[in-house]
C-alpha cells in the first residue's frame, strides 16, 4: 500500500466495513463544538504512560479525568474543559509528556444479512473460493483455494488474530484450533459492552445490537472466523485455511468500538505488552481487521501500534471500507505497512460499495467481497436483537463487503506462512503483489483503484498449476466389433499433452487396453465403451478426462 499522507490532529467518527450497505455511525465532528463533557483522546507519549496527576500538572487548562495505558508509549485519556475538542487536542499535544494527540474515533460494523436457513454443506456455493461455473477463466475470480490445498491446509502453529465482535459456538468451528483470546471492549461513551464489564479474558460475542443504528446483532466475528478456519467436515461452509489457529480478540461491541481499545488489541495480539493484561501466550503472525473508521489519516497512536506489530513480525490485513469512495480516510487500512484490501465481484470487477485507491493512497490488492447477485456465504447466528446468545442458533448466511474480502487475504497469508515460516511482513507484501491474479480486461479495476490484482492463494503458496479441460476427451471410429476406436485428449487450459490412456467397458478397465487406439472385441458387443485420458504438463498437477460413452452394436 502506498501512503503519502500521515496522521494529524482531527476528530472523526467511524463506520463499518462489513456490509453491502454501509451505515454512517452516530456523532459528528467535534472540532468546532464546545465540549464540557469528557472527550477521549489517543496519545503517543514521550515515555511510559503518565499518571493522571503527572499529566494534569502539565495541563492547567484541562481537567484530566483518566489515563489508560495501551502499550509502550501509547495511552488513552479523557479530559474535559469548556473548549472545543480541537483546542483540547492542541493543549494535550503541547504537554512535554505527550508527542501526539488525536480525538479517539469509533470503529463499527454494519451489514445487511440475507440468511439461508439451516446448517448444511455449502461449499459448492462458495464461488469466492473457486468458481467452477466461470467461463472467463479457470476457477473464476475466486482465491484459487483448491490449488492452494494441494500444498497445505495450514499449520496450527500459525495464528491469525481476528479483531472483531468476538466469537460464538458454531458447528463449522467445532474442530478448529482456537487459542485463548481477549476482550478489549471497554465501557466507552457511545459503545455498549454487551457483557456488562470492561477488558477481560472472555472474547465471546454477546451480540452487538445498536439501537442508535436500528441494527440487530451481526455475529460478524463468527462469520469472519469461519472464512478463515471453518472445517472441511461436510458441515456448513469451508474456510480457506482450516488447519491454522485463530485467536478471537473482541474490539467491537454494540454500536462499535473505540480506537483506544483497538490500539491496545493490536499491541496485545502481536505479542506486545499492555499494562494490566496478561501476556499473550500465542502471539499472532497475522491480524485480520474487518473494521475501520472514516475519520481521515491514520492517527499517530494507531500508526505506532501498527509499526510495533510489524516490527514483531506480524502482518496486518485491513478492510478498505464500504463507502464507495477513496480509502484515503479509512483507518487502519490507510496506515503505512498495512495490507489493505478492496472487494471485487464474481466477474473480477470492483464492487460498487468498495472503497478504492486514489492518488494519495493505493490499496495492496483485492479479494472477493461479493455483490447482491453473488454474495459470500458464511457462518452466522440468528439474531434476536438482544444482548444475549440465549435463543439464538448457528446458521449459514450471506454477506458482502470488504469485511468478507479481508479474511480471505489473511487466511491466504496464513497458508503462505505455513509453507514459509518466519517470512517477514515486507516479504509477505511483496509475494502477495507478485502472485496476485491480473484483473480481466473487462474489469473496472486498475492498479491504482484495486491494487496489484486479486489474491491467488495457489500461486502464493507455490502450488503447482491445475490443468482444466475446455473440451473433454472423445472417441472416433466405427462402434462395432472389429472396429478401431481412436482417443483424443480434448483441449486443456493451459495446453497439455496426453500421458496415458485407459479404455473402459461399462466403467471398468479393459485388460491390456492402454493405448491411444483400441480394436473392439466380441466381449464389447452391447456394452458402453469410454476412454480416460491422463494429461500432463511441466510444473502442473496431472489431470484426466473421460470421454462420452459409445454403445457397441451387437
Amino acid at each position: 500500500m502506498k501512503v503519502t499522507t500521515r496522521g494529524g490532529l482531527r476528530q472523526s467518527t467511524a463506520i463499518a466495513v462489513a456490509a453491502c450497505v454501509t451505515i454512517g455511525m452516530g456523532g459528528t465532528a467535534l472540532a468546532d463544538e464546545l465540549t464540557p463533557d469528557p472527550v477521549a483522546f489517543v496519545l503517543t507519549t514521550a515515555g511510559d504512560a503518565p499518571t493522571v496527576q503527572q499529566l494534569q500538572s502539565t495541563l492547567p487548562s484541562l481537567d484530566v479525568q483518566s489515563v489508560t495505558p495501551l502499550g509502550d508509549g501509547l495511552a488513552s485519556v479523557e479530559v474535559s474543559a469548556r473548549t472545543s475538542a480541537a483546542a483540547q487536542a492542541e493543549a494535550l499535544a503541547a504537554s512535554p509528556l505527550v508527542t501526539a494527540a488525536t480525538p479517539a474515533r469509533r470503529f463499527t460494523v454494519a451489514r445487511v444479512p440475507s440468511p439461508v436457513a439451516g446448517v448444511s454443506p455449502w461449499y459448492g456455493e462458495q464461488w469466492d473460493l473457486w468458481d467452477g461455473a466461470s467461463t472467463k477463466r479457470a476457477g473464476g475470480f475466486g482465491v484459487d483455494a483448491p490449488r492452494a490445498w494441494t500444498r497445505t491446509f495450514g499449520r496450527s502453529d500459525v495464528v491469525v488474530a481476528v479483531l472483531d465482535t468476538g466469537i460464538t459456538p458454531h458447528p463449522d468451528l467445532a474442530g478448529a484450533s482456537v487459542v485463548p483470546g481477549y476482550d478489549f471492549v471497554s465501557q466507552t461513551p457511545g459503545v455498549l459492552t454487551g457483557d456488562g464489564d470492561g477488558w477481560d479474558a472472555d472474547p465471546s460475542d454477546p451480540g452487538d445490537v445498536c439501537s442508535e443504528l436500528g441494527s440487530a446483532s451481526t455475529w460478524h466475528g463468527t462469520f469472519v472466523t469461519g472464512e478463515i478456519v471453518a472445517q472441511r467436515d461436510r458441515v456448513g461452509v469451508t474456510g480457506l485455511a482450516p488447519r491454522v489457529s485463530v485467536e478471537p480478540v473482541r474490539v467491537l461491541g454494540g454500536c462499535g468500538g473505540s480506537e483506544a481499545d483497538t490500539i491496545a488489541a493490536i499491541e496485545w495480539a502481536s505479542g506486545g505488552s499492555v499494562p494490566g493484561v496478561p501476556a499473550n501466550a500465542h502471539p499472532a503472525q497475522v491480524l485480520s481487521m474487518s473494521l475501520g473508521s472514516d475519520g481521515g489519516d491514520c492517527s499517530d497512536a494507531l500508526q505506532t501500534a501498527v509499526d510495533d506489530a510489524i516490527a514483531r513480525g506480524t502482518t496486518i490485513v485491513a478492510a478498505a471500507g464500504n463507502e464507495g469512495t477513496t480509502m484515503a480516510n479509512t483507518s487502519p487500512a490507510n496506515c503505512a505497512g498495512v495490507v489493505s484490501v478492496v472487494a471485487t465481484t464474481r466477474q473480477g470487477s470492483l464492487a460498487v460499495y468498495s472503497n478504492r485507491g486514489s492518488g494519495l493512497v493505493e490499496p495492496s490488492l483485492a479479494a472477493p467481497g461479493g455483490s447482491d447477485a453473488d454474495p459470500v456465504i458464511g457462518d452466522i447466528w440468528t439474531s434476536t436483537g438482544a444482548f444475549t446468545a440465549k435463543g439464538n442458533r448457528p446458521a449459514i448466511g450471506t454477506d458482502v463487503g470488504t469485511s468478507m474480502a479481508t479474511p480471505r487475504v489473511a487466511a491466504a497469508i496464513a497458508l503462505l506462512l505455513s509453507v514459509r515460516p518466519g517470512l517477514d511482513p515486507a516479504s509477505v507484501m511483496q509475494r502477495l503483489s507478485a502472485t496476485a491474479s491480473p484483473f480481466p480486461s473487462t474489469s473496472t479495476c486498475t492498479e491504482t483503484r484495486c491494487g496489484a490484482g486479486i489474491v491467488d492463494a495457489g500461486d502464493l503458496v507455490g502450488a503447482k498449476r491445475v490443468l482444466l479441460p475446455t473440451t473433454s476427451a472423445t472417441i472416433t471410429g466405427a462402434a462395432r466389433v472389429g472396429g478401431r476406436l481412436t482417443a483424443t485428449s480434448g483441449t486443456w487450459r493451459p495446453a497439455a499433452k496426453a500421458a496415458a490412456y485407459r479404455w473402459l467397458r461399462d466403467g471398468r478397465p479393459i485388460a491390456g487396453a492402454t493405448g491411444r487406439r483400441y480394436t473392439l472385441r466380441p466381449a464389447d458387443a452391447g456394452h458402453r465403451i469410454t476412454v480416460r485420458v491422463q494429461v500432463g504438463r511441466a510444473g502442473a498437477l496431472s489431470a484426466a478426462s473421460t470421454s462420452p460413452a459409445r454403445r457397441i452394436a451387437r
